[in-house]
């Protein structure tokens, strides 16, 4: 079983991960720790440093190495669905896309309160067109679609079992 977690930025994917990895007794990655490993750097270095396109293509790297890893949960960052590459490697080995699918205003919450830097969130208006112009491209790729708004993690992985 390998489970794909995908949504915007503050969706809940590591949080989400963690418990359900834990239920299933499955192991938990999350891809932008594993982008960080791989550059040596933390997220927002690498975006001051690099900018966003070398981020999405270590990211792309660690989308690669998962496409043979099974019995796993996988918590993708954010932008892994603009590359469509991405998601076809993560399906492999029966990889099922699950999007939290989250209000714009809920995440606003969320992200206010996060430990994560998130550079893409600098500007509330920018990050809001962003928000926008991903939801479809979520929704496309999804093969579940959960709503995340005022449900508890634990709802969410009844939902998901």
């Amino acid at each position: 079983m390998k489970i794909i977690l995908i949504g915007f930025m503050g969706s809940g994917k590591s949080t989400i991960s963690k418990l359900l990895g834990k239920t299933l007794n499955l192991k938990v990655v999350d891809m932008d720790d594993m982008v960080e490993e791989l550059a040596g750097m933390k997220t927002p270095e690498i975006f001051d440093k690099f900018g966003e396109a070398k981020f999405r293509e270590f990211e792309s790297k660690v989308a690669k190495n998962l496409s043979q890893v099974d019995d796993i949960v996988i918590s993708t960052g954010g932008g892994v669905i603009l590359n469509k590459l991405n998601i076809i490697n993560l399906r492999k080995n029966n990889g099922r896309v699950v999007f939290l699918r989250t209000t714009f205003e809920e995440i606003v919450k969320r992200v206010s309160v996060h430990d994560r830097p998130r550079p893409l969130f600098s500007d509330i208006k920018k990050a809001e067109k962003l928000f926008e112009s991903r939801k479809a491209i979520y929704e496309f790729h999804a093969d579940i679609i959960i709503d995340t708004d005022g449900v508890k993690v634990e709802d969410i992985i009844n939902q998901l079992i």
